[in-house]
């Protein structure tokens, strides 16, 4: 791994996702309009396709809205605002969207945290991790980023795992990030022991986070939500 990490390439401008403008519900979860720190308004789309798994997308307005997409799944979900935050609840999950600074976490029902957004990982001199957001090259390609927190003694596996075409990653504390895009730059916690990051050279971001106890569930219940790239 290099000692550059992908938010500090000087030949590429960054932004992030900042606060939220508005929302609104939809079947499974709810549809965001998130402003960036530059202001730019950016579509972001989160719900449960399962009780266990999530599914984010976003892509800048200015590219046009989030395509409806009818092919995937969705589960019953409860969606109400509380204390600053957009709460979502499915049948063994809750996910909790905080308007400023935007990021959202997962917690199952006894309050523990599973998963959640880094938006802390910056140093005075140096881009160590960036939320969710975009950058642009010197020829204007756009690509998108994401970054998770890691907590101590946090895991991270990488494997081709049989009937999967997309990139994934699987942690120890029992959740598997599914991305829909062919390829992915992956930061695993070598740049900052704190972060987990990837890059994908889209103008969009699609991926699934899948909650289970080890591999085996976590991969059965990504097939069950529809997974994409599953035998």
């Amino acid at each position: 791994m290099p000692d550059a990490t992908i938010f500090d390439d000087p030949t590429r401008s960054y932004c992030y996702l900042s606060r939220v403008q508005r929302y609104r519900r939809v079947h499974g979860g709810a549809r965001f309009v998130v402003v960036t720190n530059e202001g730019e308004a950016m579509a972001l789309d989160i719900r449960f396709v399962a009780p266990q798994a999530i599914r984010v997308r976003c892509r800048r307005l200015a590219d046009g809205p989030l395509p409806v997409d009818g092919t995937e799944k969705a589960a019953e979900v409860s969606v109400e605002a509380r204390n600053g935050r957009i709460v979502m609840r499915s049948g063994a999950l809750e996910l909790r969207v905080v308007r400023s600074p935007f990021h959202y976490g997962v917690f199952d029902f006894d309050g523990r945290k599973l998963l959640v957004q880094q938006i802390g990982d910056v140093t005075p001199t140096r881009l160590v991790s960036l939320p969710l957001g975009y950058s642009r090259d010197a020829h204007g390609r756009i690509a998108f980023h994401e970054s998770f927190e890691l907590e101590p003694e946090e895991r991270l596996r990488y494997p081709a795992a049989a009937g999967v075409t997309s990139p994934s990653c699987y942690s120890s504390r029992g959740y598997g990030v599914f991305l829909h895009h062919p390829r992915a730059d992956f930061e695993p916690g070598t740049a900052s022991p704190i972060s987990v990051s990837f890059r994908v050279d889209d103008p969009h971001l699609d991926y699934v986070v899948v909650f289970g106890e080890d591999d085996d569930e976590i991969m059965e219940r990504y097939a069950e939500a529809g997974g994409r790239g599953t035998a």
